[in-house]
């Protein structure tokens, strides 16, 4: 620990890349945290860290479950990647 994933801006993917990653990120969530359901990790990823909004209007959504703190940055400048990363809290 810590796990991540970086790809291109939001805005250079187009929808299967989106949606793939996405995924990837409810998969590494789920190898972080064992413990989360299908449906914890899916809540998570869409409503925790608001994946759709970060990747249309950017910016850094974080939150932490379990001890561990996620963290998606999304679309924007000055990024020229967006990022998803699990680490242990206040690590």
């Amino acid at each position: 620990m810590p796990y991540g994933i970086m790809t291109p801006q939001s805005g250079k993917l187009n929808e299967i890349s989106l949606g793939q990653y996405q995924q990837l990120i409810k998969v590494l969530s789920g190898i972080a945290d064992s413990n989360l359901s299908e449906d914890e990790r899916e809540h998570l990823v869409l409503n925790d860290l608001n994946f759709n909004n970060a990747m249309i209007n950017g910016g850094d959504n974080s939150t932490s479950k379990n001890g561990l703190e996620y963290v998606l940055t999304g679309e924007g400048e000055p990024q020229l990647i967006s990022t998803f990363l699990v680490k242990e809290k206040n690590k």
